[in-house]
C-alpha cells in the first residue's frame, strides 16, 4: 500500500531535480521554468513579452536563459553585448534555429532565406543580394518606383475621399497594397495597378493572415502553437492539437499554390535565350537554367524559389506598412507631434506640388526623428530570430554549451528605460539635439545587427520615409469618431489594430 506514493514521491523529486537543478546547470541564470511548457505561460500573460524580457534583464543581468517548452533559449538583451557578439563575433553566431520536422512538414524541407545555414544561405543570400542590386536596391532606381506607386496610391485615396461622406477611411489599407505592389514587382514583375491584381493581393494577405490568426488568435494559441513548432511529431495527433496542426498545414499548401501558379506562369514568359532580367523570379530561373546546363551542383530549385519569394514577400510587405500602421496611430493619439510635422512641412515644402524624395530629407529634421521614433516604438518583432551556435562559445562571462539556442534580443534595447528615456511613451524629440537637428542613434537597432539582419533595410527605411512624408504632405490627418487604439497584442509580427481616422486634402500632387 506504500509502494504508489513512495513511487510518487521519488517521481516527483526526480522531475524536481532535473526541471530545476539538472537541465539549468550549463546556462546563464533565468527564470525557472515549468515542466515541459516552460516560460511560455508567463510570456502570454504579459503579452506580447517584452515587458516578461525587459524584467528578465533586470532581475538576472543581460545575459540570461528561457525556456520555450523543453529547448532553453540563451537571451542576450542589452546594446553592447548584442554588437559584442552578433556584430563582431565570429561565424559560430551566424547559424539559424532551425526547428527542422516542423520546417520539413510547413515548407517541404529546409528552404527560403530566413531559416538556412551554411554555404546554402550564403549561396542564396549573395544570389538576392546581386539581384536586388541590380534592381537599384541601394540607388534612386528603387525611390522613383516608389514614387510612381505613391502616386498611384494617392490616386486611390482620392477616389475613396470622393466616395465618403465622413472623410473617415482606412488609410494603411492603400498603404499595404501600394508597398505589396512594389515588393511583387521585384519579385514577379508586375505591381497591383488593377482591381484583379488588388484581388490577387488579398488573396495572398488573407492566407498570410489566416496563419498569423491560428498562432495567436487565443491566449493559449501561442502554446500550442510553440508547442507544434518544436515538437510536430509528438503533438499532431493530440486533442486540441490536431486541428491547428491541420489548418497550419492547409496554409502552407494554399500558399505554396498560390506561389508556384505565378511562378509557371512567369516562367512560360521568359525568353531564356537572354541574360537579361526584369524581375527576380526571372532572375532566378535564368540562374537555375545556367547552371543546369553546365551541370553544376546548386541550390536553385522550384521549391527553393517559392519558399524564397515567400520570405521576401514576407519581409517586404509586413516590415515597412506594419511600421507606418504604428506610427501613424502614435501620431493620431499624440496631436502635439504631428502639428510639428505639419509645421516643419509647411516651412519647408510650402505649397510645392511635387512628392518629397530622399533628397529632401536633410531639410526634414523633425520629420526623421519622428520616422526613427516610429521604428523605435512599433518594435513589431517581439523574440527576434533564433541562432544556435554550433560549437562552445563565450557570451559575456558565460560558457555555452555548443548546439544552445541564442538570441539578440532586439525587442528589450528598443524598450529599455536604461536606453530610452521613458520608452513607452511616443517621443521624436529623444532624435533631435538642442539645436533641433537630427541625430543618429547607434542603438536604434530594429533590423537587428550583423550578417544576419535585414538585407532590405535600406529599401524599408526608404519607403517608411518617403510612405509617411508624402502622406503627410498630401493629407491632414485627424482623429475621426474612435481614437486609433496603440495596444499591443501577442503575434508572430506585432500588428497594428486596424483603424480610421479623418483625412483631408492638403495640396495636388504630381511626379
Amino acid at each position: 500500500m506504500f509502494v504508489f506514493p513512495i513511487f510518487v514521491l521519488c517521481f516527483s523529486f526526480l522531475l524536481s531535480f532535473y526541471n530545476f537543478y539538472y537541465k539549468r546547470r550549463k546556462l546563464p541564470p533565468g527564470p525557472i521554468p515549468l515542466p515541459l511548457v516552460g516560460n511560455i505561460l508567463t510570456l502570454i500573460r504579459k503579452k506580447p513579452g517584452e515587458d516578461a524580457f525587459l524584467e528578465w534583464k533586470r532581475k538576472y543581468g543581460p545575459i540570461y536563459t528561457y525556456w520555450l517548452g523543453e529547448m532553453p533559449v540563451v537571451c542576450v538583451a542589452d546594446y553592447e553585448n548584442i554588437v559584442e557578439v552578433f556584430r563582431k563575433g565570429g561565424e559560430e553566431f551566424t547559424q539559424r534555429q532551425i526547428f527542422v520536422d516542423f520546417t520539413h512538414e510547413f515548407r517541404g524541407n529546409i528552404y527560403g532565406i530566413f531559416f538556412i545555414n551554411g554555404d546554402f544561405w550564403k549561396e542564396q543570400r549573395k544570389f538576392a543580394s546581386t539581384v536586388f542590386r541590380n534592381f537599384g536596391l541601394y540607388s534612386n532606381l528603387m525611390e522613383k518606383k516608389i514614387l510612381v506607386e505613391l502616386s498611384r496610391m494617392f490616386d486611390r485615396i482620392d477616389n475613396k475621399l470622393a466616395k465618403s461622406e465622413s472623410g473617415e477611411i482606412n488609410l494603411i489599407e492603400d498603404v499595404e497594397i501600394s508597398i505589396g505592389s512594389i515588393i511583387n514587382c521585384t519579385l514577379f514583375g508586375y505591381g497591383y495597378d488593377t482591381e484583379e491584381r488588388i484581388d490577387e493581393f488579398h488573396e495572398l494577405l488573407a492566407l498570410f493572415d489566416s496563419a498569423f490568426k491560428l498562432a495567436y488568435e487565443k491566449n493559449l494559441g501561442s502554446l500550442f502553437s510553440t508547442l507544434i513548432v518544436c515538437f510536430p511529431n509528438s503533438t499532431k495527433n493530440l486533442p486540441f492539437f490536431r486541428e491547428r496542426y491541420e489548418a497550419l498545414m492547409e496554409v502552407s499548401r494554399n500558399l505554396r499554390n498560390f506561389f508556384m501558379k505565378r511562378i509557371q506562369k512567369r516562367a512560360e514568359q521568359i525568353d531564356f535565350k537572354s541574360d537579361e532580367y526584369d524581375d527576380f523570379v526571372e532572375a532566378f530561373l535564368k540562374e537555375k537554367e545556367r547552371l543546369d546546363g553546365q551541370g553544376i551542383a546548386h541550390s536553385f530549385s522550384m521549391d527553393q524559389l517559392w519558399n524564397i519569394c515567400m520570405d521576401i514577400w514576407i519581409a517586404g510587405q509586413e516590415t515597412s506598412s506594419t511600421i507606418i500602421a504604428w506610427g501613424m496611430a502614435h501620431l493620431l493619439n499624440n496631436p502635439q507631434s504631428l502639428a510639428r510635422v505639419y509645421d516643419e512641412l509647411d516651412k519647408v515644402m510650402g505649397d510645392e506640388r511635387r512628392l518629397i524624395t530622399a533628397g529632401d530629407k536633410a531639410r526634414l529634421p523633425y520629420t526623421n526623428a519622428t520616422i526613427n521614433e516610429f521604428l523605435r516604438i512599433s518594435n513589431m518583432i517581439v523574440q527576434n530570430a533564433y541562432r544556435r551556435v554550433f560549437v562552445d562559445v563565450t557570451i559575456g562571462n558565460f560558457q555555452i554549451p555548443k548546439g544552445t539556442c541564442i538570441l539578440p534580443q532586439i525587442s528589450v534595447v528598443l524598450a529599455d528605460d536604461e536606453v530610452f528615456d521613458n520608452p513607452k511613451m511616443f517621443r521624436p524629440e529623444r532624435f533631435l539635439d538642442e539645436n533641433g537637428n537630427f541625430v543618429t542613434c547607434e542603438k536604434l537597432i530594429p533590423f537587428s545587427v550583423g550578417r544576419r539582419k535585414c538585407f532590405a533595410e535600406s529599401m524599408a527605411k526608404m519607403e517608411i520615409f518617403l510612405f509617411t512624408a508624402n502622406i503627410l504632405n498630401q493629407y491632414r490627418l485627424s482623429v475621426g469618431k474612435v481614437l486609433p487604439s496603440i495596444k499591443r497584442e501577442m503575434g508572430i509580427t506585432i500588428h497594428c489594430p486596424k483603424f480610421e481616422c479623418r483625412v483631408e486634402k492638403r495640396i495636388g500632387h504630381k511626379l
